[in-house]
C-alpha cells in the first residue's frame, strides 16, 4: 500500500463488492453540474434542497471521508476546493452557497453565513493530494498554533 496516496479498495468478498458498487451507483445521480444540471463527475456532489442546488460545508466535508474510497472514480476534494475559491479578502468562508449564483445562503438565524471551521478536513486530505504547501496557503498556521 502506497501511503502517500488515496487508499484504495481491494475486492475479495463478492457481497462487499455488490454493496460497494450499488452505493457508488446511488451516489451517481447527485454529481450535478450546477450551470446545466446535467449528471457528471465534473460538477459537484450536490443534494437538492426545495429544488435548489446548495453546497453544504458539512455535507461537503463528511462526503469527502467516504469519496476517497471510490478509487478515485468521483473527485474527493472537488467540493472543498469550490468552498476555498469563495474564500473572502477576511478569510470568511461561508457555510452554504447557492451553487447557481455563487452566492452565500444566510437566514435570518444566521445572517453571516458562518459554519464550521475547515482545518480538520484540509490536514486530513493534504497530505493524500501531496500539497503540503496547500494547508499553509489557506491558514495562517501561527494564528490556529498548527
Amino acid at each position: 500500500m502506497n501511503k502517500r496516496d488515496f487508499p484504495r479498495i481491494h475486492f475479495y468478498d463478492q457481497d462487499f463488492v455488490d454493496i460497494y458498487d450499488k452505493t457508488w451507483a446511488w451516489i451517481q445521480d447527485y454529481w450535478i453540474v450546477p450551470t446545466t444540471k446535467e449528471n457528471s463527475t465534473d460538477g459537484y456532489f450536490i443534494y437538492p434542497q426545495d429544488d435548489k442546488l446548495i453546497l453544504d460545508q458539512l455535507e461537503s466535508i463528511f462526503s469527502s471521508f467516504s469519496l476517497v474510497y471510490s478509487n478515485r472514480n468521483y473527485p474527493a476534494y472537488q467540493n472543498i476546493d469550490y468552498f476555498y475559491k469563495r474564500q473572502e479578502s477576511n478569510g470568511a468562508i461561508r457555510y452554504k452557497y447557492d451553487s447557481l449564483s455563487n452566492t452565500p445562503v444566510v437566514t435570518s438565524s444566521n445572517p453571516e453565513g458562518i459554519g464550521i471551521q475547515f482545518v480538520p478536513q484540509i490536514w486530513k486530505q493534504a497530505p493524500h493530494k501531496g500539497d503540503h504547501a496547500y494547508p499553509p496557503k489557506i491558514y495562517d498556521m501561527d494564528r490556529y498554533n498548527l
